[in-house]
């Protein structure tokens, strides 16, 4: 995604594009506009979130940088907020932007802490998900979905007040592929129009629809049964205790919101330390399958 000032090109794309629609979302008090011309591309964006648009009457003020505009000209578009752009060069990187784009407005007006992570209801209650990029927390959410179990959130999350308990985000399954041989086994089963496949940089993604069955709905919650900090070995996989101190520290590291309680955060711990619920997961290559029958089983 590039930042800062718009190229030339750019600006022409600004100056020639026709007002669009103009569609506010709304999810736990938190709202974000979007601004698309068509409509086929919006009731797409509701399909893949589950969050019906208002239409609203008044276009919004080019100064408010709350906005994500879609700019469209010459078979690509421009996706612009305050803080970013992106320019797709198709229809499913303009929806992978959009939902990107979406996604982060939600953690912006979010009242309370959410976390970078992921969570999988294991049907006696959720684990919760962290650990750096690439650690394998999508490939799991993944598998455990292919095999019946309910997804809550991907790749961000959210946790009540008392830290209780989780619930979900407006945030797609999103998966990195290594190479576009990799993506066939995975969309199996799945109607095209409830997945998007499309490269970033040089890298094949897809996304599911959260309207595919599933997906935990918005509002519902799940008791948080364990807290896992997830990396990759060499090795073989395993599942391990952490210490308070470190499971602490993990998680201060994955907070995405920059207005949260510490305090908040630190309760969370105590309580899964007290319940002898931090673990530590390495998972080895091809392994996720180990993985997931090691999480099934605390």
């Amino acid at each position: 995604m590039a930042r800062g000032k718009l190229r030339s090109d750019e600006t022409e794309v600004l100056a020639a594009s026709a007002p669009g629609q103009v569609a506010s979302f709304d999810w736990d008090g938190c709202a974000a506009t979007l601004e698309i011309a068509s409509r086929d591309n919006l009731a797409q964006i509701e399909r893949f979130l589950v969050l019906m648009a208002r239409h609203e009457r008044k276009r919004p003020s080019k100064s408010d940088d709350s906005i994500i505009r879609v700019l469209a000209k010459d078979g690509g578009a421009l996706v612009r907020t305050g803080a970013w752009q992106a320019w797709a060069t198709d229809q499913d990187q303009l929806i992978y932007y959009v939902l990107e784009a979406l996604g982060q407005a939600f953690v912006e007006a979010f009242g309370g802490t959410v976390f970078h992570g992921a969570a999988i209801d294991l049907g006696d209650g959720a684990v919760v998900l962290q650990g750096p990029a690439s650690s394998g927390k999508t490939s799991l959410l993944y598998r455990a979905w292919r095999q019946g179990l309910s997804v809550i959130s991907d790749d961000r999350v959210t946790i009540d007040g008392l830290c209780h308990t989780v619930q979900p985000f407006p945030r797609c399954l999103k998966l990195r592929c290594a190479s576009e041989e990799d993506l066939a086994p995975l969309l199996e089963g799945i109607a095209p129009s409830h997945r998007i496949k499309t490269t970033i940089g040089t890298e094949p993604r897809i996304i599911f629809a959260r309207s595919l069955p599933g997906f935990v709905g918005y509002g519902d919650t799940r008791p948080i049964k364990a807290l896992i900090q997830m990396e990759r070995t060499s090795g073989p996989t395993r599942l391990e205790p952490i210490a308070p101190s470190a499971a602490l520290e993990i998680a201060q590291r994955n907070i995405a919101t920059s207005d949260f309680s510490p305090s908040a955060v630190v309760r969370l711990i105590k309580q899964q330390a007290d319940r002898n619920r931090l673990f530590r997961l390495a998972v080895g290559p091809n392994q996720t399958d180990a993985a997931l029958d090691l999480l099934r089983a605390i």
